[in-house]
């Protein structure tokens, strides 16, 4: 018997509420037309329909009330012809929606979905004021206008929406990770880490770069200097001269006059290569190739450093 009657109890105040809002929507189209009439309403077990038409701010427009008869079970969308643009009513916590002042402006239909199922549509015609002014069941308003009209925020979700969704909670998401990882010093955050990487960082520039002067070491000794035999020279049989020895140029460096290991001196490198540890040797080493390619010195000039070097 209880549950008689509080089933009772709660449809009773479930038509309260459903009246409550048919009467606010009148209310609001009374108070906010210039001029208005009722061009359709349908009261049945599947819904409650109001379709009102009227004229506000030198405009005709229509304002809708659609009230479900199974809370959240149907729901209201317009089509708008010329675009194709489907748009969902705006909805209440029980289903029902409430639309003030859409411009008619254009051909469109009012479907009722069930689900994605339309199971009812309704005409809304492109209305003009002149004629709409024309029509002798038009009511008087109050002219005070509306607090809220139109159906911009209302389209229904398309790809476009949806991805710029998507986006917008990675985007917070990784905002979320790096301020978590920030405050707990961890990852990139933790200093520690960022000391180990950069070493990491340092040996292996190293071991590059020595690997580099290892293939140039290589390839020195490889490259044997032989001095080319020195020419006879010819009798001149005409002066009867005494003959003289001409000899070829080794090396480049040999009329110089330049000291490799001095210059290295005067930037301030050790060159009792002997003595050097292998991080010294391998200074040397890249001084010696920055040299060679600023051609600050001959190819034969660091031949022959970099044998000492590495002798």
């Amino acid at each position: 018997m209880k549950i008689i009657f509080a089933f009772l109890f709660t449809f009773l105040i479930s038509l309260g509420t459903l009246q409550e809002k048919v009467d606010n929507f009148n209310t609001s189209c009374s108070n906010a037309y210039e001029l208005y009439l009722v061009d359709k309403e349908i009261d049945n077990d599947l819904m409650y329909l109001n379709i009102t038409l009227g004229i506000y701010d030198n405009q005709a427009g229509y304002s809708i009330c659609f009230l479900s008869g199974d809370a959240g079970r149907y729901t209201a969308r317009i089509k708008v012809h010329v675009s194709d643009n489907t748009y969902k009513l705006p909805q209440d916590d029980r289903g029902d929606s409430l639309l003030y002042f859409v411009v008619a402006d254009t051909a469109s239909t009012l479907q009722i979905y069930l689900g994605e199922t339309c199971i009812a549509s309704y005409d809304l015609p492109q209305v003009s004021v002149d004629s709409l002014r024309l029509n002798e069941n038009l009511k008087s308003g109050n002219n005070q206008g509306f607090t809220e009209w139109g159906l911009s925020h209302q389209k229904t979700p398309k790809l476009t929406f949806i991805l710029s969704i998507v986006f917008s909670c990675i985007i917070v998401l990784s905002i979320v990770v790096i301020l978590v990882l920030a405050l707990t010093k961890k990852g990139i955050f933790n200093k520690a880490n960022r000391i180990e990487q950069a070493k990491t960082g340092m040996n292996y520039s190293t071991m590059n770069n020595y690997s580099t002067m290892n293939n140039e070491v290589e390839v020195v000794e490889e490259t044997t200097i032989t001095p080319s035999a020195p020419e006879k020279p010819k009798a001149n049989a005409d002066t009867h001269e005494e003959p003289k020895e001409v000899y070829k140029k080794i090396h480049d460096y040999e009329n110089d006059g330049r000291d490799v290991s001095q210059i290295l001196m005067n930037k301030g490198f050790n060159v009792n290569y002997k003595e050097l540890s292998m991080e010294d040797k391998n200074k040397v080493m890249l001084e010696l190739m920055r040299m060679k390619d600023f051609k600050e010195i001959t190819n034969d000039e660091y031949r022959s450093e970099v044998i000492k070097l590495w002798s």
